[in-house]
């Protein structure tokens, strides 16, 4: 059974390790998996997952595009990483001055957002991550409140979820944006 998605047929299965199989190589007519020799589990599973996100994105599986380096990718975007480093830390000294029923996330937000959708969503997870770091790290170095250890899990379970949304929705728009024709 092959899925299909509307005006567009799913290729084949590829993974890191040179194996490339149809689908209907993966189950035989008994309904048990067949896998390629020295393959696990995981790398199957990722394998098939990879194939799904193909299907329903309509994306290729493996970008044919150079990947360029973390240290790469920094250099060529510094002011964006200052700029955002810069809102995380105001968000952060904000945090710490203002009292609790002042909100800060704006600058956390702009922060996260920034690199999300000027660099890519692996950086403004990176960043959100870094913020709620922060956020912790000053709630346990100046005793503000809550200063319990469920609260402060919370606190920071929460806090990275929220940005992590912004982030996710800030790629969504990056990648969107560039999908379109025109200037390229």
């Amino acid at each position: 059974m092959r899925l299909e998605t509307p005006n567009r047929k799913c290729g084949k299965i590829a993974d890191d390790s040179g194996f490339n199989t149809n689908h209907e190589a993966l189950t035989n007519k008994s309904g048990l998996g067949e896998r390629p020799r020295g393959e696990n589990s995981l790398k199957a599973g990722l394998r098939v997952y990879r194939w799904l996100r193909q299907c329903v994105s309509g994306q290729p599986v493996q970008s044919k595009a150079k990947r360029i380096s973390l240290w790469e990718e920094f250099s060529a975007n510094r002011s964006t990483f200052v700029t955002s480093f810069g809102a995380l830390v105001v968000a952060v000294v904000l945090h710490v001055v203002l009292p609790p029923y002042i909100s800060e996330p704006p600058f956390a937000v702009f922060g996260c957002a920034l690199l999300s959708l000027v660099v890519n969503a692996w950086w403004g997870t990176m960043a959100a991550m870094l913020y709620c770091v922060m956020v912790l790290a000053a709630k346990i170095r100046f005793h503000i409140e809550p200063f319990g250890l469920a609260e402060l899990l919370w606190n920071f379970v929460m806090r990275f979820l929220f940005l992590e949304i912004i982030v996710v929705l800030f790629a969504i728009v990056r990648r969107r944006a560039n999908s379109l024709p025109g200037d390229k």
